[in-house]
C-alpha cells in the first residue's frame, strides 16, 4: 500500500532537518575558513541549541501559529538563511550558518511533537519509526555533501532542502491545535479524550476502579 502524502511530507521534514543540522554542525572548519577559530564557531553552534529549544516550545504552543505555521516559518527562515550565505562577507559566514542551524534546530525539536499529532494512534509508532529512519538518511548524506561540494554549494543544498520541506509542510500537512484534536491525535487530559471518543470503560481502568 502506498504511503499517504502526509507521510511523505513529514518524512521530508525529518530528512531535511537532519541533513541541515548535522551538515552545519560538521562544517565548522569549512565555514570558519581561518577567519574564526574552530573552537569558537563550534561553541557558538552548540550554544545555539538552547535558545532554539526555547523558541520551539514557545511557537508550537502559540494560539495563532500552532504546529503547521510555526514549522513552516522555521523551515523557511532556516532555508533562506542558508541560501543567502554567499551574499555575506567571508568573516560573517560562521554566524550566518549558525543562525540557519538555529532555526532548523528549533524546527527539528518541534517536529517530534507535530509528527505525534499528525499520525493516528494505530500507526503512530510505525510512522515515527519511518520518519526517524529518514532523518538518519539525512545525517548519512550530510558528510557526503561536505566531501563533494564547495561551501557555497553546500549551503545552497541545505537551504534548498529546507525550503522544499517547508513547501511540503504548507501543501500537505494539517494543522493540529495545542491540546489535541480528533483523528487519533494526542490529548492533554483524560476528560477531553473521553468527551470525543466516549471512553468510560478506559477511564475506569485507568483510575483503578476496574482491574
Amino acid at each position: 500500500m502506498l504511503l499517504s502524502r502526509q507521510t511523505w511530507a513529514m518524512a521530508l521534514l525529518w530528512f531535511s532537518a537532519a541533513l541541515v543540522y548535522y551538515g552545519i554542525s560538521l562544517a565548522g572548519s569549512m565555514l570558519s575558513a581561518g577567519t574564526t577559530p574552530l573552537w569558537e564557531s563550534a561553541s557558538m553552534s552548540a550554544l545555539s541549541e538552547v535558545p532554539a529549544a526555547l523558541l520551539s516550545s514557545y511557537v508550537l504552543e502559540h494560539h495563532f501559529l500552532g504546529r503547521r505555521r510555526s514549522t513552516f516559518a522555521l523551515y523557511v527562515m532556516g532555508g533562506a538563511t542558508c541560501v543567502s550565505l554567499p551574499l555575506f562577507p567571508l568573516a560573517a559566514a560562521p554566524a550566518v550558518a549558525i543562525l540557519g542551524k538555529f532555526f532548523i534546530t528549533a524546527a527539528f525539536d518541534g517536529i517530534y511533537v507535530y509528527a505525534s499529532e499528525v499520525f493516528e494512534v494505530r500507526v503512530r509508532g510505525s510512522a515515527l519509526g519511518l520518519c526517524s529512519s529518514c532523518a538518519r538518511l539525512g545525517s548519512i548524506a550530510a558528510p557526503q555533501a561536505l566531501a563533494l561540494l564547495s561551501t557555497n554549494h553546500i549551503m545552497q543544498l541545505f537551504g534548498g532542502s529546507a525550503l522544499v520541506a517547508a513547501a511540503a509542510c504548507a501543501a500537505f500537512l494539517p494543522e493540529t491545535r495545542p491540546g489535541g484534536t480528533l483523528d487519533g491525535r494526542l490529548y492533554q487530559s483524560l476528560p477531553g479524550a473521553e468527551r470525543d471518543l466516549d471512553l468510560p470503560l478506559q477511564r475506569e481502568i485507568i483510575t483503578g476502579t476496574i482491574l
